[in-house]
């Protein structure tokens, strides 16, 4: 009797660690003990899913009227390197387009649901959020208008006022992205990729702080020589500015002179795709 009561003394206190461990610490603990579900793509699945390929991927869950605004957030996204699904131009989609949304919905890194007042009423967004809440994905909620609900009503929102461009909100949700512990990582290649296709001096000073989030051990070959070469081939990186004026090749320079790479990725020529003009500076815009 002695030895049950210890066993289950045992388990009581594994039991309570796993649930005050945070969601960082239970992926890092799965990829422990589960080696080979890393190893065969089981913590991100490749497919299927109606995803560009190498990008990040995010679900943008929007009601009908805000179609329009998430089109231009997936237009500000692409040359980021982050792949934007923007689900409905109907309120009630084919059968065709719900098993694409829910392939989406079953392989995406992300979700930002844009929480406007006909959301709630939205039974399609409701659904939307629940399927990522059980899959345990980070979400991130746009107040536009309302407060989010249910449970998604604790997370971490942005709020998008009045004559916001889509250039301040993608950048507003990229950094929450980049910084975020379950998706950092997966969204690295999206940096380095936003910082290369830079299309102002204010992108590339906002894709350059996040560069200095990315650690050290996590730089691989390709990933160095692109963002070395950025500034021979885009002279919106070249020519850029930090706050004090040091250069920002110069500031590239010196991130990089102690990373030592692991890792030979051949760099791919298609990464460099200039972005398209006036994305980011055109004010006039609104989101």
């Amino acid at each position: 009797m002695g030895g049950e009561r210890r066993v289950c003394g045992s388990i009581s206190y594994a039991v309570d660690q796993l649930r005050s461990g945070s969601d960082a610490q239970l992926a890092e603990l799965h990829r422990h003990l589960f080696p080979d579900d890393a190893a065969h793509g089981a913590e991100r699945p490749d497919h299927p899913g109606p995803w560009a390929a190498g990008t990040f991927r995010l679900f943008v869950s929007h009601t009908t009227g805000f179609r329009e605004s998430a089109g231009r957030l997936r237009k500000q996204f692409a040359p980021w390197g982050v792949d934007a699904f923007v689900a409905h131009d109907v309120i009630e989609p084919t059968r065709e387009c719900q098993e694409e949304i829910e392939a989406a919905l079953r392989t995406c890194d992300a979700m930002c649901a844009m929480v406007t007042p006909e959301f709630v009423e939205s039974r399609w967004c409701d659904q939307e959020v629940g399927f990522a809440l059980a899959r345990g994905i980070l979400i991130v909620p746009m107040k536009i208008g309302t407060d989010p609900h249910g449970f998604i009503a604790k997370l971490q929102a942005i709020t998008i006022p009045d004559h916001t461009t889509p250039y301040m909100v993608a950048d507003g949700l990229f950094d929450i992205l980049a910084r975020h512990p379950t998706t950092a990582e997966t969204l690295m290649p999206a940096i380095v990729r936003r910082y290369v296709n830079s299309d102002s001096f204010d992108n590339t000073r906002a894709a350059f702080v996040l560069l200095e989030t990315i650690q050290r051990s996590a730089w691989i070959d390709a990933m160095v020589e692109q963002v070395e070469r950025a500034s021979s081939l885009n002279s919106q990186v070249g020519d850029a500015v930090l706050p004090g004026g040091r250069k920002v090749p110069d500031a590239v320079r010196e991130l990089l002179s102690d990373i030592r790479p692991s890792g030979a990725a051949a760099i791919d020529e298609t990464d460099f795709q200039p972005a398209p003009a006036g994305l980011a500076g055109d004010d006039d815009i609104p989101f």
